[in-house]
């Protein structure tokens, strides 16, 4: 606890800066023009979907820029994401590359997703269960990430129970190309590089990454690779249209977690009974986009094309001595489209901007189980098993339609007003084809989810910039396909002696949430400034979902409450160099039944970053970074908790005009931590763990033209 503590005092100190800061001379030169540069300016967005600056917004609103990744010591989309308040991610793998994001209080243990993610404002969650591939983009090839916290079902829909990310890779006309190789110890090597422009002066965007590593644990190889092309098609007068095309393909091990006495033997090898995990993907998208912009209106429409194929090997351990390993093959197709019109002056009373939209989409997919192997670690160790008969074979599409609208109404000069509203309606209809006779179900899931906001300017000077907002919103998330449809055949020893994971009568999570918050920036002295950020809010939710070890299936939640408190600090002073920290507080506790006011488990109670980088002095700069969790619940009962831990990272760089060398160290304190477990479903003593990596260095070149 004394880590939090620290940050806790940190954060209050630079509150107690802002406000007790003098006001800042005018300056001249270079250093007054830095001082002017607000970031409460920055323009998003994924709040509203309209562009707005931060300044204006009505929610918790967080921008990473690619000047601000390159400075700090992160290798992933995910670790880039940790940088903003309020998100963390667990680790599975040990090396970060196969994270799971927690938010609010909200984590779908690798099966679902609770946040809606956008690849430059398309959708990129998977159709079976929504998670994200947090691979797909390269840290190098993002411009900009917009992280919307809290409920965005008013915008976003079901998907956006707890919040939006939405990665921007659009590069600026006329940016030339960059490159990035890096290279580190497990075998680890990473290459990208992006193209903006073609000669002529036509849009056009080109990137592509390759990575592949052994991994730091036995079994943990991984390869993965991706090629994006955007071109401008036309462009007449106030009309644009462009195409998009993406594939990424990826196979990895997957070494599965170890019980408490493998990890004392060896954190890095691999349990008899995940020998044979591993996965293979391929992804395919195109997008047509088109863009109308005009003074009195502008639109904005696309439509998204995807095929997905997936071939997983994958073990359950059922007990101590037991595991169950099945092959699991599917497809997904899908189509996606969106159309809305903004309207920056509206007819209605007092002329506010209106924006109106239509979402809808369509995805299919087709599942087969087949057997593979099961029984003791003897069993496991001496197996060279192949693909056996096929088990369970089914057909699930879901089709979604919604309409939204937001209106904003700009109050005097420091009052402005949001009010806005979002119906969902989504049909499921399954087919079971296999083992038995054919069978067929279907559900139908609704829902209005509103929001109400205001945000008020109290500073607007040269040398303090703030405001405070507050918002109340209603949100949703229907059960994942897989969450109600997935076939796999668990087997247990009592009857009926085979059970899934999947349970067709769960239903939608319903959530009501109040939320309210400050952003501050002040100038300090002529090469010193800060930004701070808090937000604070509470949700309150009907049905949530969550998966019982005991009974191994979901169910839902009769009532439970999400409350918390996550905080900002920035300081940017001369030549780049500045520090920062984090700090989230999120309370997720089940509201009725025996545990009633217990933690829901594997989700920190409290989460912190810090860092500190320094300035660039004849090209060199150097940064170091901490974050760490506690108080971390395995258990319903509240009875097993998870080791708090600490990471410390660091990065040193040297720029030469447009060539820029870095090496990193990763867990440089050599850290033996885990960052999530869980206990055994049939012996609760046993307890597993997915054990992080150790120190670890990687070196970087990147070279922009």
């Amino acid at each position: 606890m004394r880590s939090t503590r620290v940050m806790s005092r940190a954060l209050v100190a630079g509150t107690l800066m802002l406000s007790l800061a003098p006001a800042a001379r005018a300056q001249t030169g270079e250093q007054a023009d830095s001082a002017r540069v607000h970031r409460l300016d920055a323009l998003v967005v994924t709040a509203e979907r309209a562009a707005i600056s931060i300044s204006q917004a009505t929610n918790a609103v967080s921008v990473l820029s690619a000047r601000e990744l390159r400075l700090r010591p992160v290798r992933t989309l995910a670790e880039a994401l940790q940088q903003a308040p309020g998100l963390l991610f667990l680790d599975f793998d040990g090396s970060g590359t196969d994270p799971q994001l927690v938010t609010r209080g909200f984590y779908g243990g690798g099966e679902a997703e609770y946040v809606a993610v956008l690849l430059d404002g398309v959708p990129l969650n998977q159709v079976e269960g929504g998670r994200v591939d947090w691979e797909l983009i390269p840290v190098a090839s993002i411009e900009s990430i917009e992280v919307v916290r809290g409920g965005a079902s008013a915008a976003w829909g079901e998907a956006a129970l707890a919040g939006a990310i939405n990665i921007i890779t659009r590069r600026p006309p006329g940016s030339g190309v960059r490159a990035t190789v890096t290279g580190g110890q497990h075998g680890t090597v990473r290459a990208s590089a992006a193209l903006s422009d073609l000669p002529g002066g036509r849009p056009l965007r080109l990137a592509g990454n390759l990575t592949r590593a052994d991994g730091y644990r036995v079994h943990a190889q991984r390869s993965s690779g991706a090629v994006d092309v955007s071109l401008g098609l036309t462009r007449r007068g106030d009309h644009s249209l462009s195409v998009a095309l993406l594939h990424d393909w990826r196979t990895w091990q997957q070494p599965g977690p170890l019980t408490a006495q493998a990890v004392a033997v060896s954190r890095r090898q691999v349990s008899p009974f995940h020998r044979f995990d591993e996965s293979e993907e391929r992804m395919q998208r195109i997008t047509l986009e088109h863009r109308l912009d005009r003074v009195a209106s502008r639109m904005r429409s696309f439509l998204t094309g995807e095929f997905r194929h997936v071939d997983r090997i994958r073990t359950i351990p059922l007990a101590p001595v037991f595991a169950d390993t099945k092959n699991r093959e599917w497809s997904t197709a899908r189509v996606l489209g969106s159309t809305q019109l903004e309207l920056p002056r509206s007819g209605l009373p007092g002329g506010g901007a209106l924006l109106l939209g239509l979402d809808g989409s369509l995805g299919l997919l087709d599942s087969e189980y087949y057997d593979f192997l099961q029984g003791g670690p003897d069993d496991y160790i001496d197996a060279n098993p192949e693909r056996g008969a096929l088990n369970a074979k089914g057909e699930v599409t879901r089709t979604a339609i919604a309409g939204f609208a937001h209106y904003a109404l700009q109050a005097g000069a420091a009052v402005r007003f949001t009010l806005g509203g979002r119906f969902d309606a989504l049909h499921d209809a399954f087919e079971a084809k296999a083992p038995a006779a054919p069978a067929e179900g279907s559900a139908t899931h609704t829902a209005f989810s509103p929001r109400a906001g205001v945000n008020i300017r109290y500073a607007d000077g040269e040398s303090h910039r703030g405001h405070v907002y507050a918002n109340v919103t209603g949100s949703f998330k229907a059960p994942a396909l897989d969450q109600l449809y997935d076939q796999r055949p668990v087997p247990v020893p009592f009857p009926p002696f085979q059970i899934t994971f999947a349970n067709d009568s769960l239903k939608p999570q319903r959530g009501r949430s109040i939320e309210a918050g400050m952003n501050h920036r002040a100038v300090l002295a002529p090469s010193l400034a800060a930004d701070l950020t808090l937000a604070a809010y509470h949700m309150r939710m009907r049905d949530e979902i969550d998966f019982d070890l005991q009974t191994f299936s979901y169910g839902n939640i009769g009532r439970s409450r999400h409350t918390g408190i996550e905080a900002g600090l920035d300081l940017q002073g001369p030549a780049g160099a500045g520090a920062s920290a984090t700090y989230t507080l999120q309370s997720a506790t089940t509201r009725i039944g025996e545990h009633s006011g217990n933690q829901l488990k594997a989700i920190p109670r409290h989460f912190f970053t810090a860092g500190a980088r320094t300035g660039s002095h004849a090209g060199l700069q150097a940064s170091v970074g901490a974050s760490g969790a506690r108080t971390i619940w395995l258990d319903d009962a509240n009875t097993i908790e998870l080791p708090g831990w600490t990471r410390w990272d660091a990065r040193l760089t040297w720029s030469a005009g447009r060539i820029r060398v870095f090496a990193d160290v990763h867990n440089f304190t050599d850290a033996r931590y885990s960052t999530t477990g869980f206990p055994d479903g049939a012996d609760p003593s046993v307890i597993y763990y997915h054990p992080a990596a150790g120190r670890t260095f990687r070196i970087g070149l990147s070279r922009d033209w």
